[in-house]
């Protein structure tokens, strides 16, 4: 059980404080009731006992002596329990010494007594009296106090006992601690709840915390902005710090990518130029080999620069707002055709990435469903989970499985006729799986081909766009 517990704390900060808080309530409140008890009861027996006490001096000033030396009790103290049968109220006034005379007691008694000489060994207080809960005669429980003291100044000594039935203090202790149970439970309840509403409070922070967190990596926010206690508020500052050098270590690299780029493409372009003013072997081969120097500079630059981009905090694009364009420019440049687009794309739609990676994939896929369609384009697009959803779909001639597993591949063309380098339909992909999704490619219900985009999506609200 305690490691159950312990295992549950562990897990849990919010469950550590509150069965921290519960566990040190719980022993507070079971001291607080000990003492409680103990203190009434100590209370309630003084009070007893000096009811005793007053009862103890009644009846002394009542004791005479006779001629003979003996003892008698003028006249009985007016209680009527004394004069009750086993009541459990009891007096007795016992001759200590040589023979130990006969004892005088109350009717209550009737025929049975004390035995005085039960409290010769034990302690007394330091008036020399005696303070006990004991059985009594007639099996009752009792408190009683027992005096030893001389009567008339001489020699003689006598045990004086007054008892009192012991139950009183017991009904009296017993409704005590069902009123003290119920004061205990309800202030009990109140510190739970209380307990409660504090650990959640004091942690609330953490998690408006975590929420701006969980906001910033889904691309809602670039910093976090909330009003947090002096406590996290360094770890605040210290993440949003966090934050901006990885933003600007990606600026520096997308620069450095730029200026690299610029450095290679330059002389490949002097290089391809000069040779192209030569016509013999050595140029076409300097002129062909340059060319795909340049293009192999352009593949490897492009893919840092995508796989730098790609691990970007807090960058979101709108969907519907990257396509709208793309759809306006292919009508414009396949206006031959006079194509019929379906487009279901709701704006609250938001890619998690760069907004000229999504423009590069949609692209290619659209201008792929533009070129080889008869005419019908469909673009749906939709959020499952935390997944973004993108289907393009043509009415064209569509691809055989073979094609389909060909065109994925890098500078894998299937048409000739027409001018490209094959590299579109393997950017997508290469593209997506960046991000960590991907592409497929099958047969559309309209007769041609379907091409299934899966990226990373976030829900709606206050965005940060790609650039």
């Amino acid at each position: 059980m305690l490691r159950r517990l312990r295992d549950i704390g562990t897990r849990s900060l919010a469950n550590r404080l509150l069965l921290a808080s519960l566990l040190a309530a719980v022993v507070m409140l079971l001291m607080a009731g000990l003492l409680l008890f103990w203190m009434f009861r100590a209370t309630l027996e003084r009070q007893f006992d000096a009811r005793l006490e007053a009862l103890i001096n009644g009846l002394l000033a009542n004791v005479e002596q006779q001629a003979d030396g003996g003892i008698q009790v003028s006249r009985d103290l007016g209680d009527p329990l004394f004069r009750l049968p086993a009541s459990g109220w009891y007096w007795q006034i016992t001759p200590l010494g040589k023979g130990d005379g006969r004892s005088l007691a109350s009717r209550s008694l009737l025929e049975k007594r004390f035995d005085v000489h039960f409290f010769d060994s034990l302690p007394r207080a330091a008036d020399g009296s005696l303070h006990l809960t004991l059985p009594g005669p007639h099996g009752k429980m009792v408190r009683l106090i027992e005096q030893r003291l001389s009567l008339f100044g001489d020699a003689n000594r006598y045990s004086v006992i007054m008892a009192g039935d012991a139950d009183q203090i017991r009904r009296e202790i017993a409704s005590f601690t069902q009123v003290m149970a119920l004061v205990f439970a309800i202030m009990g309840l109140g510190l739970v709840l209380t307990i409660f509403i504090q650990v959640r409070y004091g942690l609330r922070p953490l998690q408006v915390l975590h929420d701006e967190i969980a906001d910033i990596r889904e691309g809602r926010r670039r910093k976090l902005e909330g009003r947090f206690p002096d406590e996290i508020r360094p770890v605040v500052d210290e993440l949003n710090q966090l934050l901006r050098a990885n933003r600007e270590v990606v600026e520096r690299a997308r620069t450095q990518v730029g200026n690299l780029a610029h450095a290679l493409k330059t002389p490949l372009a002097v290089l391809i130029n000069e040779a192209a003013t030569r016509d013999d072997e050595l140029a076409r081969l300097v002129v062909e080999q340059s060319a795909h120097m340049r293009e192999q500079v352009e593949l490897h630059l492009d893919r840092a620069r995508r796989a730098a981009l790609v691990g970007t905090l807090g960058v979101t694009t709108p969907v519907n707002e990257t396509l709208r364009p793309i759809l306006n420019a292919l009508r414009r440049i396949y206006r031959d055709r006079e194509a019929n687009v379906e487009v279901d794309c709701p704006r609250e739609l938001l890619f998690r990435g760069e907004r000229q990676d999504l423009e590069e994939m949609l692209g290619n896929l659209l201008d792929n469903a533009f070129k080889y369609g008869h005419g019908r384009v469909r673009v749906s697009c939709s959020r499952r989970d935390r997944e973004l959803v993108i289907l393009v779909e043509d009415d064209g001639p569509g691809l055989t499985a073979r094609q389909r597993e060909r065109a994925m591949r890098r500078g894998q063309r299937l048409d000739e006729s027409g001018p490209g380098s094959g590299l579109g339909l393997s950017i997508v992909k290469e593209l997506a799986g960046m991000y960590k999704g991907e592409m497929r490619l099958s047969v559309s219900d309209m007769g041609g081909l379907k091409a299934e985009l899966r990226l990373p999506a976030v829900a709606g609200g206050n965005i940060a766009q790609g650039k």
